[in-house]
């Protein structure tokens, strides 16, 4: 592989790691284990520090580039799509910059945010944690416009994208999920941003979803939840739940138009990860559920004494 010192500096590849042969990394680069480096990438240390965390990928033809004021740091589980530029910026852990995309000097895109394709990042920017940019300069946006998410359900025909979750601004998305799912031609999910079982009936109602992931912990408990999926058979409609797995995977097992219950990160859903103590492995993206009284999950009591407030 083509590693090339800089006086002192050099390249400090994890073993586990890889670089293929075409690409270039030069000077005072760091990449961490189970990350890759494809075919003409470039990773240019020349005036400062370049850090990459571990299993994140360096996709072809990016370049990514530092200054001697501010170091570029890519952290943990994150997505370098072809042909981007980073220079002298921070990128958070499981953060998506998308193919052509450019984040400039002193711009900060937080853990598990989207940079969209072709998008601009303007020097000292700050993109949130898990929100998304868009355009040039780019954007944080909730939501795509209506003519953006059927350009994008058109890019993605053939992905084998299961559904397109809420891919509408809030103000008016009963109308734009309807047309979404009408003309882009992926199933769209939404409903976790209702508060009742006649507003996701609505939802249906108005032809907008293909899959409804009602949250019984905002919205009125598992018996709204139930309510809302005996509606939702009626109009041929799936159901899922918005995150809390603890909960949702019993609801979602107790339907036979159940689909996927959604899990985070440990780092964003301590419950499930830590307070469960008797939470199953999946396996082949199954789990099988307790049986127990209530819903059958049993508690750690020592992480629970440990946060406890009075302590």
């Amino acid at each position: 592989m083509p590693l090339y010192a800089l006086g002192d500096a050099e390249p400090d590849i994890h073993p586990d790691a890889y670089v293929h042969p075409d690409a270039v990394v030069i000077g005072n680069v760091t990449i961490g284990a189970e990350s890759s480096v494809w075919p003409t990438a470039v990773l240019r240390g020349d005036d400062g520090r370049i850090e990459v965390g571990v299993r994140t990928s360096i996709q072809d033809g990016s370049i990514i580039h530092t200054t001697a004021v501010r170091p570029t740091v890519i952290g943990d589980e994150v997505t370098v799509g072809h042909n981007v530029h980073i220079e002298s910026a921070t990128i958070g852990n499981r953060a998506l910059i998308s193919s052509g995309s450019v984040v400039l000097n002193g711009s900060t895109v937080g853990e598990g945010a989207i940079v969209g394709a072709g998008a601009v990042v303007a020097p000292n920017a700050e993109v949130p944690p898990r929100a998304m940019a868009l355009g040039v300069p780019a954007r944080v946006r909730q939501g795509y416009e209506v003519p953006e998410a059927i350009d994008l359900c058109r890019r993605l025909d053939g992905a084998g994208i299961r559904w397109f979750e809420e891919p509408c601004r809030w103000h008016n998305d009963r109308r734009g999920l309807r047309d979404v799912r009408a003309i882009g031609g992926l199933p769209v999910c939404a409903g976790q941003t209702e508060l009742s079982v006649s507003g996701c009936r609505d939802l249906m109602e108005a032809g907008a979803v293909d899959v409804c992931n009602f949250d019984s912990s905002w919205s009125g408990g598992p018996t709204a939840w139930r309510r809302c999926a005996a509606v939702a058979h009626a109009y041929d409609v799936a159901m899922g739940h918005h995150e809390e797995p603890q909960v949702a995977l019993h609801l979602i097992a107790s339907q036979s138009h159940g689909t996927y219950a959604e899990c985070f990160h440990p780092d964003r859903d301590p419950f499930w990860w830590n307070l469960i103590a008797n939470r199953p492995d999946a396996v082949d993206g199954r789990v099988r559920l307790p049986d127990g009284p209530g819903l059958g999950w049993e508690l750690d009591r020592d992480y629970i004494d440990f946060h406890r407030a009075d302590r």
